[in-house]
C-alpha cells in the first residue's frame, strides 16, 4: 500500500509545474496557460523517462514554495469495496515520493493536462488540472513479479503565488485520485 501512495504522489506534482518560468510585470492568464502547458509537457518527459530524476527533483525544488502542502485523497479499488486514503504532504516528503513511487512501478506512463487557470487578486492564481497515469505495481515482496495493472486519475486544484521577484510558485494543492486495477494481487 505504501509503494502505491508513493506512487500516487506523483500526481499531485502536476500543479507544481504550472508556474515555473519567472512571471512578466502583470501575470495575464494566457501567458500562464502557456506556460503552464510547456511545463507540463517537460514535467511529462521526465517522469516518463526516469533516468534523471535529479533533475526532476532541482525543478520541483526550485518551483515549490517551502511552506507548501499537499492534501491528498486517495480512493484505492484494489477489491470490490474502495479504501479511501487521506494525507498531507510537506514539500520534503511530495519531493522524496518522486524517488521512490516511480521504482514501484513497471510500464510507467504519465498523461497530463491543464484544465483551467485564473487569476484570484493581485498575487494569486488557481488551477485546476487532470491527471492519469498507468503502469504495473511491481510486488512489494519480490520486485522480480508483477503486480496488478492500475490506472489512476487525479484532479488536482492548486494554488501558487506570485512572489515579489515575479517568479511564480506553488503554494498548495488539493487532489482526489481514484485507482483502479485490471486485477487483484
Amino acid at each position: 500500500m505504501r509503494s502505491v501512495l508513493l506512487s500516487i504522489c506523483l500526481v499531485v506534482s502536476i500543479l507544481a509545474l504550472a508556474l515555473s518560468q519567472p512571471a512578466n510585470g502583470t501575470t495575464k492568464t494566457k501567458d500562464v496557460e502557456t506556460r503552464i502547458s510547456q511545463d507540463f509537457e517537460q514535467f511529462e518527459s521526465l517522469l516518463n523517462q526516469k533516468q534523471n530524476p535529479e533533475a526532476l527533483v532541482e525543478f520541483l525544488h526550485s518551483i515549490i514554495d517551502q511552506d507548501a502542502k499537499f492534501e491528498m485523497t486517495v480512493r484505492d479499488y484494489q477489491d470490490r469495496n474502495a479504501q479511501s486514503t487521506k494525507m498531507v504532504l510537506g514539500k520534503a516528503d511530495f519531493i522524496n515520493s518522486y524517488l521512490y513511487g516511480p521504482l514501484q512501478v513497471a510500464n510507467y506512463k504519465a498523461d497530463f493536462k491543464t484544465l483551467k487557470v485564473s487569476k484570484n487578486g493581485d498575487n494569486t492564481l488557481t488551477s485546476t488540472a487532470i491527471f492519469t497515469e498507468r503502469g504495473r505495481m511491481l510486488d512489494a515482496q519480490d520486485p522480480t513479479k508483477y503486480g496488478p495493472e492500475f490506472v489512476s486519475e487525479t484532479v488536482c486544484v492548486s494554488t501558487h503565488g506570485v512572489e515579489s521577484d515575479e517568479r511564480v510558485t506553488l503554494k498548495g494543492s488539493s487532489c482526489k485520485t481514484d485507482i483502479i486495477y485490471e486485477q487483484s494481487i
